[in-house]
């Protein structure tokens, strides 16, 4: 089912274009599959949680996704030993790699084979033909025609911009319009499915980012997505990943608490405690609904440098890169899967620093240090290059600055001769 699903994945998103006119770019997938034993862990504080998934196939992970080029499928050698040792074997067009992993070639578009030849057929798994959905009716203009493709694209962009929780459309399922039979009996699913889930939505709360919940509490998540000038940290934890895959809650939940409590401090957003191809990594945001101060860029680094802190006081190697610039901010998915991201080029540079940044230590963007002197102290460290940006960014570390009263004695003060007289004389 998974390499099932990548397939489906890739030959409806490998080539997604997005935007229009001169704000029109192209995205590229490449997809990466492991196999094996996780450990699942709920840690947090402070009302906010997380659901974490570690284990072996989070490391095939890395290293098949890793190896993918653009529109690649890479399949890890342990997930093609399941595939080829299962009770019904599934023969796929694979090519093993320079690492030791497999290429899937997902491109093939036979005729789907009946029951009785589909054993014998080594392209059975791969056979479907491509189904037509909003992406390809975009992309594919020589067999739909531009008409369909700018409805298709022009129809896609306003069920993003309306709010997700709407009745699905009925390209993938939804009522009919002018269905009024139909559209009131999915408005009754929907109600009572929110009846439902009411009793447990407080306790899930704590596992959407606080900028997101008025919002919900609200019924109006449609009215999340924003452009918002956004300071992220990104903090990258070595030593962690052996508590993880041995199942050592306590570490894990220890880790998980530092890191709130020091973002909470500085009135900060955790948004993700991730572990993938870049390690366990922790991602907090300033600038978000709720979280947003005139002082955002002194507020991350200082969070930062106390995440740094608190976990090495338990003996954790941590490291930390600071950016700031304009992202979106709000919900991506649907009704059924929904997420509260955070997306921009100044994010992608914020976990570029970070990889940049020597153990111990954290790395700032310019725009950081520009509006952190007041609090800190910075010096260069070269300069990176990171997606979004044309040019290579100067990076700086910072330093807490030393802070010392001076008193000037030889000032008297001026006025207030009576108020004076009478506090002297109490």
């Amino acid at each position: 089912r998974a390499a099932r699903c990548a397939v489906d994945v890739m030959r409806s998103c490998a080539t997604y274009d997005a935007g229009a006119g001169a704000h029109a770019v192209s995205l590229r997938l490449h997809c990466g599959l492991g196999v094996g034993r996780v450990h699942v862990y709920v840690v947090g504080a402070c009302d906010r949680w997380e659901l974490v998934v570690a284990g072996d196939p989070v490391r095939q992970l890395s290293e098949t996704e890793g190896e993918a080029e653009r529109g690649q499928v890479v399949l890890s050698s342990e997930t093609v030993f399941r595939l080829r040792s299962a009770l019904v074997a599934y023969p796929l067009p694979l090519t093993q790699t320079s690492r030791g992993n497999y290429q899937l070639d997902w491109s093939h578009t036979s005729t789907k084979p009946s029951l009785a030849t589909q054993e014998s057929d080594r392209m059975a798994f791969l056979s479907c033909e491509k189904r037509p959905n909003y992406t390809s009716i975009m992309n594919d203009r020589t067999a739909f025609g531009d008409q369909a493709s700018e409805e298709a694209r022009s129809f896609s962009h306003k069920h993003v911009r309306e709010a997700n929780w709407s009745n699905d459309p009925p390209q993938i399922g939804g009522p009919l319009p002018d269905d009024a039979e139909a559209v009131n009996e999915a408005r009754a699913k929907r109600q009572a499915f929110g009846k439902t889930v009411r009793c447990i939505a407080r306790p899930l709360r704590a596992f959407a980012p606080e900028a997101s919940r008025a919002d919900l509490d609200a019924g109006t998540p449609g009215l999340l997505g924003a452009l918002r000038d956004v300071v992220t940290v990104f903090v990258d934890v070595n030593g962690l990943n052996d508590s993880l895959e041995s199942g050592d809650v306590d570490s894990v939940q220890k880790a998980m608490e530092a890191t709130v409590r020091a973002v909470r401090g500085n009135d900060g957003m955790l948004r993700q405690f991730a572990v993938d191809d870049k390690g366990v990594v922790f991602i907090a945001c300033w600038g978000v609904p709720g979280h947003a101060h005139e002082d955002d860029e002194a507020r991350a680094v200082s969070a930062a440098k106390e995440v740094l802190a608190a976990l090495s006081l338990q003996g954790l190697e941590a490291r930390a890169g600071v950016a700031s610039g304009n992202a979106f901010c709000g919900l991506v998915g649907n009704a059924a899967r929904a997420e509260y991201a955070v997306i921009g080029s100044s994010v992608n540079l914020a976990a570029r620093l970070m990889c940049h940044a020597p153990p111990s230590s954290v790395l700032v963007a310019g725009t950081i240090r520009d509006r952190a002197l007041n609090r800190f102290d910075f010096e260069g460290k070269g300069s990176v290059r990171a997606k979004g940006y044309e040019d290579a960014i100067p990076v700086y570390r910072p330093i807490r600055r030393e802070v010392t009263t001076k008193v000037d004695t030889e000032n008297e003060t001026v006025g207030r001769e009576d108020e004076r007289k009478k506090v002297s004389e109490a």
